[in-house]
């Protein structure tokens, strides 16, 4: 069983590390800022294991170098949480509110360099190293589905919906929580190492991370107008109690048989890259005005 637990050690921090430099050098040559934080992030994950691969090895560790690995470890989720920020929206640019990520880092750097002897601040320590990623995970996931909800009235490109980060961060949600239970079964009732199913739960997650990074797209147009456009439309569902006029039920009418003929004449429902943008101009409209594409849900009826 010690056997078998070594191999997958070795081949989860194995497939961690080939995958980060998959997405790092971005062959696919697609959503390149999110993809650059991804792969950072891969990288970083990775460091959970490589104290393990290195006693596998009989190489030794020294303290400071252990202190070090520790200290990488604590921007695993902040690295995820950056490249879901920049899938959703890649013309993001960081400021300097975002630096509050830093605290908890920082935190965890004093009670490293300064408390680590200490056996009670160091359980401390490694406990936030971990529950920290419940937090994140858990804004990673209500930003998505936010996003998700926002898109559905823009486009119909299903890889805007970023189906498949939400599957990946609902797996990391669960294990993660099952990861801070078995940590606080150690500190506070018996220290076990058997870390054989949980690992395996982590190599399995890593492999169908692997499948859905290989098969990404480019998300949003390559044309920088319309990706600009696209995404003003979209955060326009951001800004708080912005008033909008409505439409009459004339001018709505006008849309609506307007509409129609479009989809009779041009058929614009068989572009599998549809978006308000695209249909906006077919039609001879502004984007940005009245939203009547809410109204009626276009882009999903227009795709059954």
């Amino acid at each position: 069983m010690e056997n078998l637990q070594k191999f997958i050690l070795v081949l989860l921090y194995g497939s961690l590390i080939l995958q980060s430099f998959i997405v790092l050098v971005n062959p696919m040559n697609v959503n390149k800022k999110a993809n650059l934080f991804f792969g950072l992030f891969l990288f970083f994950w990775s460091t959970y294991w490589i104290l393990d691969i290195l006693a596998i090895c009989m190489l030794p560790v020294t303290g400071p170098a252990a202190k070090f690995v520790y200290f990488l470890q604590i921007f695993t989720p902040i690295l995820l949480y950056s490249s879901v920020v920049l899938f959703i929206n890649p013309n993001r640019r960081f400021k300097k509110v975002d630096l509050c990520c830093c605290v908890i880092p920082l935190i965890y750097l004093v009670l490293l360099l300064f408390f680590w002897d200490n056996e009670v601040y160091r359980k401390l320590a490694l406990f936030m190293n971990i529950s920290q990623n419940l937090l994140y995970l858990s804004f990673i996931y209500y930003k998505i589905r936010k996003h998700q909800k926002r898109i559905e009235t823009i486009s119909s490109n299903t890889e805007i919906n970023l189906q498949w980060l939400i599957k990946l961060t609902f797996l990391l949600l669960i294990t993660i929580t099952i990861t801070v239970g078995y940590e606080l079964y150690n500190i506070f009732i018996q220290k076990t190492k058997d870390n054989f199913l949980m690992d395996l739960l982590f190599l399995f997650i890593v492999y169908i991370t692997t499948y859905y990074t290989l098969r990404q797209k480019e998300i949003y147009p390559l044309d920088e107008q319309q990706r600009k456009e696209l995404l003003a439309v979209e955060l326009e569902e951001e800004v708080a109690g912005e008033k909008k006029k409505l439409l009459t039920d004339v001018e709505f009418e006008a849309f609506k048989q307007k509409l129609l003929v479009l989809m009779e004449t041009e058929k614009p429902y068989l572009d599998g890259e549809l978006n308000l943008i695209k249909l906006a101009k077919q039609m001879s409209m502004n984007p940005h005005q009245e939203r009547p594409w809410k109204k009626m849900k276009l882009l999903n009826c227009s795709r059954k």
